[in-house]
């Protein structure tokens, strides 16, 4: 009895020196991987405050320029901030027509999933941008919804989603349509609807794009879905104004409108019977998406240390507080409260999605717009 506990005491004090000159060695090991991250961030800002600015370009509106340009110039008022603000084909010929001429015009660029990865990745204007990633907070993956950092692109180390949110299926007139009635896309195209749908242009880049080609790719909906839906007997009809699409469900001239910007539909609920079918009510669910919440690096920044200086920032959970604050769309990083996010864009675990924002998904989109084209004669 007394040889097994000085055995046992005899254990016990080695596994607690063990630990101690574990917890020893390693203690100077931290404290140096601590330095030098703080030593490469503070020499990173030091030059980027001699640069003295930042070129982004990145999405349009006044929301979208205080969320990528002002948000930055208040945490780090030595680094300006030169926003170019527009959707992303329009970006695309100017940062190629700059290449030609041998000039590189812009450090970050922040778009949709297209054009940005085949226009700009895959013509060699994005640059790996982990490289370009400092503080340890963005790196570590449990900050992420994903448990890892969201790149998009296949190779996943050019274009990074920093958003991710479910796009409302659709809107309907509440005084007509009830949300009982729906359980399924299918449902839609019931003899109930006919010539009673509204959509956004389903043949031209835009909202209606991705959700065909969630059709597509959905095993219960796919080609079949598609053609019912755009046949020309069934009588939907299609616009390219937001606007005009939304008044036209919440006055009754059609029951259900797909594809329109709830952005530009929410003021109308105020006055008209009009709002967003809830997404986990349909049995195949609705798309993921990341919107224009993706960012890149570009290659040959003239403002290299600003640039790394601005992604650090927005990718922090600093900069996503702010960006989601004054955005409301959905930050990727799950310590960012959703909260701050209108609930019909907070991501439910119970709700089926199609992840359509990673490019070998949005690749099937060409596929998908080939049906949709000979449905409509086009």
């Amino acid at each position: 009895m007394g040889r097994n506990f000085r055995s046992v005491t005899l254990a016990t004090v080695v596994v607690f020196w063990l630990a101690w000159l574990a917890q020893l060695i390693s203690t100077p090991l931290l404290l140096a991987g601590a330095a030098a991250w703080q030593r490469e961030w503070d020499k990173t800002l030091a030059v980027a405050s001699q640069e003295g600015k930042v070129v982004v370009m990145g999405p349009p509106g006044e929301i979208s320029r205080k969320a990528f340009s002002e948000a930055f110039q208040k945490a780090f008022p030595k680094i300006t901030v030169e926003y170019s603000g527009g959707w992303g084909p329009a970006h695309v010929p100017k940062l190629v027509e700059s290449r030609k001429a041998g000039r590189s015009i812009a450090d970050v660029y922040i778009s949709g999933p297209q054009p940005g990865l085949q226009s700009l990745k895959d013509t060699g204007f994005f640059q790996p941008l982990e490289q370009a990633l400092i503080l340890p907070e963005i790196k570590k993956p449990d900050n992420w919804w994903r448990g890892k950092l969201d790149f998009i692109d296949k190779e996943e180390k050019y274009y990074l989603a920093f958003w991710a949110f479910p796009v409302e299926p659709f809107m309907y007139n509440t005084e007509k349509v009830k949300v009982e009635e729906i359980k399924s896309w299918w449902d839609l195209v019931n003899p109930r609807f006919k010539g009673k749908i509204g959509m956004y242009d389903p043949l031209i880049p835009g909202s209606m794009v991705p959700k065909l080609n969630h059709f597509f790719h959905e095993p219960m909906l796919g080609e079949r879905y598609i053609q019912a839906l755009l046949s020309p007997d069934f009588g939907a009809v299609s616009t390219r104004d937001d606007r005009q699409l939304a008044e036209w469900v919440g006055r009754g001239t059609y029951l259900i409108g797909i594809g329109a910007s709830w952005l530009t539909a929410a003021p109308l609920t105020k006055v008209l019977p009009l709002q967003v079918f809830p997404s986990d009510k349909l049995k195949e669910g609705t798309l993921m998406t990341s919107g224009f919440g993706n960012v890149a690096l570009l290659t040959g920044a003239p403002n290299l240390n600003a640039a790394k200086v601005y992604i650090n920032w927005l990718l922090s959970r600093e900069g996503q507080t702010e960006v989601t604050r004054i955005t409301e769309n959905p930050s990727g990083r799950v310590d960012v409260s959703q909260e701050l996010v209108p609930d019909l864009l907070r991501r439910r675990g119970q709700t089926q999605y199609f992840m359509e924002y990673y490019e070998k998904v949005t690749a099937g989109r060409v596929k998908a717009l080939a049906v949709a084209n000979k449905v409509m004669g086009r």
